[in-house]
């Protein structure tokens, strides 16, 4: 699920990129732009907090300026406009991130036996998740202000959910499904 949604905003966010301003190439471009600064943060941030809990506060960012991009762009004030695009911008530059540490996170949930066959069906629905952003652009013009709403929905459920996961950092991996199981128990418990 981590995948899926991350996948989904992040891609969706793409998509919408060139609306974010009047000119195409400067819409992509300040999107695009936004890739290095998060790989940065990232690298910055991995030793210091586990992935599990970097996924969530990278994820949190993006909620506000989902809700409030297109609320900011309806407003004819010249300010606004240039504020609807850091915030987007600021959404995109943390998905990026927390989707970095969820590429680190997701195969350490998985035993050993079935870690690439338990990745290789995360990375399956982010290829679905992939397919299906590119409506997210269809959709925004119908209703301009539906892609926002469901990316900041999506990324305020993604942080519940990952809660019920079992935390990785300085623990051992699973070997066998008995310890996943133990592990996905003992996290539930704690949620």
């Amino acid at each position: 699920m981590e995948l899926l949604v991350d996948v989904f905003a992040y891609e969706g966010l793409i998509m919408i990129s060139p609306e974010l301003t009047p000119d195409f190439y400067l819409g992509f471009t300040l999107a695009a732009l936004t890739d290095f600064p998060a790989a940065v943060l990232f690298i910055l941030l991995i030793n210091r907090f586990n992935k599990w809990t970097l996924n969530i506060v990278m994820t949190l960012p993006c909620t506000p300026p989902s809700k409030f991009v297109q609320k900011l762009r309806s407003n004819r004030i010249p300010g606004n406009f240039w504020m609807s695009v850091v915030l987007s911008l600021l959404g995109r530059l943390t998905l990026s991130a927390g989707y970095s540490s969820v590429l680190l996170y997701v195969p350490e949930l998985f035993p050993t036996s079935i870690r690439n066959t338990g990745y290789a069906l995360a990375l399956l629905m982010s290829y679905f998740a992939s397919m299906v952003s590119p409506y997210s652009r269809s959709l925004s013009k119908l209703l301009p202000w539906a892609p926002n709403v469901v990316f900041g929905v999506m990324c305020v459920t993604l942080p519940l959910a990952i809660r019920r996961l079992p935390e990785t950092m300085n623990k051992e991996l699973p070997q066998t499904l008995a310890d996943m199981e133990r592990n996905m128990r003992k996290a539930m418990k704690k949620a």
